[in-house]
């Protein structure tokens, strides 16, 4: 869809949306159907957005217009639409955890992020579908059906958030607001071609943002946005920042990394193999072109998987997994609305199962020594970052997998699921910001990407990574396969 500036609106990001409407040279009306239009057409093959509240988010367009006519002072994200990953509370609108358990309520309030977005002028659209509780890979639940790859649609767009980066590369909405306990950002922006934050746990408020906010998995849950451009993700992340007295681990950025100059130290470490898992040969392509581009760009590589980053991955499944699910179910009995497991889907069932034959027992020492291992491996990559700035990394061992893979064939390996999404959780486990960013495309028309990696609090320093080698937007050959031939 064009307009009379002559742009594309499918190819606009958000910051370049916000310019031609503050400019005059496109309506915020003229956006608004344009996002319409691609819901009307695709989201019923995508199934991204499980709710779409077109007649509300038209009223708010048409206030946004009127003040931008009455020379009112706009929002930073003024008339721009978003989506919300369903577990998110955004007054008016349903808010799920894609379980029939519980099912579908209204949210009564703003989650402290929706608000943010609100008062900046942004317009929640919709609803993204979501996995089960957020516990798969995969963007499937009982009560909304399955979300599809926007690029293939027999294919997955990851999880737990798919619905989010399916709608975001749709151009249903400007950009996402997600939520990542094990990569449930980074992955769908790793197979839907976008750009994903989590961020450090606190500069994010939590505040109103989930129903059980203190199991165990909120040692690795951060919110962020999932966007189409750099540039766009640092504005986001700007509106949503910011101290919030309601949540306990909020916190602002330290004035020593309040800056996006280059890193200190040129060095950089860089690896494609986590606990014996090799990645897909294409993966590995598209590492070797990031290494040599950081390289021209006067950073020192150095080819290294720091120990932390490997010893990770059973801690997560103990935590995350077995002991994440085990305290849901008891809150969940104590507040007198137990869980029936008969009502849970496929994904959910098949994570009990594995949990009962695969793990041994949870007992309290085992516990205690997980959540001790923890700590133990946060100090531990400290040390990492004295040698290296930062690490570069893949998001998943492979591409966007079939809908209802089990197994993961990689490179010859026989991969489970957490093998193969090791590369994003071990993130989570250590509590260290990173940005998932799209490189290319596959063969066989797929996304590709990697991500980046820093100490806490260095979220400004990945960005101008980024921006020094380029890595600013989405590669035109992506776009172009969203726009010519979505959802094939």
């Amino acid at each position: 869809m064009s307009n009379k500036s002559g742009r594309d609106l499918f190819e606009l990001d958000l910051c370049g949306a916000l310019r031609l409407v503050r400019s005059g040279a496109v309506s915020l009306q003229e956006l608004f159907q344009h996002h319409l239009d691609k819901i009307s057409a695709l989201n019923g093959r995508a199934n991204a957005l499980r709710f779409v509240d077109a007649a509300r988010a038209a009223k708010a367009i048409e206030q946004r217009q009127k003040e931008l006519a009455a020379g009112a002072n706009p929002g930073r994200l003024h008339g721009m639409l978003y989506s919300a990953k369903d577990s998110v509370h955004v007054a008016g609108m349903p808010r799920s955890d894609g379980s029939a358990n519980g099912g579908s309520v209204i949210s009564t309030s703003d989650s402290a992020l929706a608000a943010k977005l609100s008062a900046e002028g942004a317009i929640c659209i919709g609803k993204g579908n979501m996995a089960e509780y957020g516990k798969s890979y995969f963007t499937e639940n009982p009560l909304f059906g399955r979300t599809n790859n926007p690029f293939l649609s027999d294919r997955s767009p990851g999880g737990s958030g798919g619905g989010d980066a399916c709608a975001v590369a749709l151009d249903f909405a400007q950009f996402g607001l997600g939520a990542d306990a094990g990569g449930s950002i980074r992955i769908p922006a790793n197979f839907c071609g976008l750009f994903g934050l989590y961020p450090t746990r606190g500069l994010l408020s939590d505040a109103g943002g989930s129903s059980f906010a203190h199991t165990t998995v909120h040692l690795f849950r951060n919110a962020g946005p999932l966007t189409k451009s750099l540039d766009d993700l640092d504005l986001v992340f700007k509106v949503l920042r910011g101290f919030d007295n309601r949540d306990q681990h909020s916190t602002e950025t330290p004035l020593s990394f309040r800056t996006s100059s280059r890193p200190q130290n040129a060095s950089f470490a860089y690896f494609t193999a986590l606990n014996g898992v090799n990645c897909d040969e294409e993966v590995k392509a598209e590492m070797e072109k990031t290494v040599q581009a950081l390289e021209q760009a006067g950073y020192r590589p150095v080819e290294y998987a720091p120990p932390a980053c490997e010893l990770a991955y059973e801690i997560f499944i103990v935590l995350a997994g077995q002991a994440a699910l085990m305290l849901e179910d008891q809150l969940a009995l104590e507040a007198g609305t137990p869980r029936n497991l008969s009502l849970e889907g496929p994904a959910v069932k098949t994570l009990r199962q594995r949990i009962a034959t695969e793990l041994p027992e949870l007992t309290v020492p085992n516990l205690l020594k997980a959540w001790y291992r923890v700590d133990a491996l946060r100090s531990m990559i400290t040390r990492d970052f004295d040698k290296y700035s930062f690490l570069v990394a893949p998001v998943c061992a492979g591409l966007p997998p079939l809908h209802g893979t089990s197994i993961y064939e990689v490179g010859g390996q026989k991969l489970q699921s957490q093998q193969h999404f090791q590369f994003a959780s071990m993130v989570n486990l250590l509590g260290l910001p990173s940005i998932a960013f799209p490189t290319g495309v596959s063969r066989n028309g797929l996304a590709l990407g990697l991500q980046v990696i820093g100490p806490r609090f260095s979220e400004s320093m990945l960005i101008a990574v980024l921006r020094s080698i380029g890595i600013t937007n989405r590669p035109s050959e992506l776009v172009q396969r969203l726009k010519n031939t979505p959802l094939a």
